[in-house]
């Protein structure tokens, strides 16, 4: 699908913020609807996703969507189109264990910020979806949150 892709540049524990705005066609609607994604890099490797019940630390990704959230999204989750709705398990054995460690270290009203990808792209939010026309909805709150965050 047509999208836009944003990276900063490394942070000082050297992650990234990574994100894009794309088209996401889910059956037969037409146009397609319009959604974005923004999270922490998240490698797939273990220090990423570690097993659950090993883990004595939270991974880095949920450090910075605990900082996401306290300093940017709370209390403003539907004026910035954030989905607050519970997050899919990854495929892959890595990606089953986000869930499993967005339990363990994020409080249970949380826990939705743990979208994404398990792939090594990144973990973090998705944004509610508006119609094409209504781009202009989306790319506001997007940049409002990736330049607070």
């Amino acid at each position: 699908m047509p999208s836009v892709v944003v990276a900063s540049p490394a942070l000082a524990d050297g992650c990234q913020l990574v994100g894009h705005i794309q088209a996401e066609a889910r059956g037969d609607v037409n146009p397609p609807e319009l959604g974005h994604f923004l999270g922490a890099c998240a490698a797939a490797d273990e220090a990423n996703s570690p097993e659950p019940s090993e883990a004595q630390v939270a991974p880095e990704w949920v450090v910075h969507l605990k900082r996401l959230y306290h300093g940017v999204l709370k209390g403003h989750e539907e004026r910035l189109l954030v989905s607050t709705s519970h997050p899919q398990p990854g495929r892959t054995e890595l990606g089953a264990r986000k869930l499993p460690l967005a339990e363990k270290f994020l409080p249970d009203d949380q826990q939705w910020l743990a979208k994404g990808y398990t792939d090594g792209w990144g973990l973090g939010i998705r944004s509610q979806k508006r119609e094409l026309d209504r781009a202009e909805d989306l790319a506001a709150p997007f940049v409002r949150i990736l330049s607070e965050w």
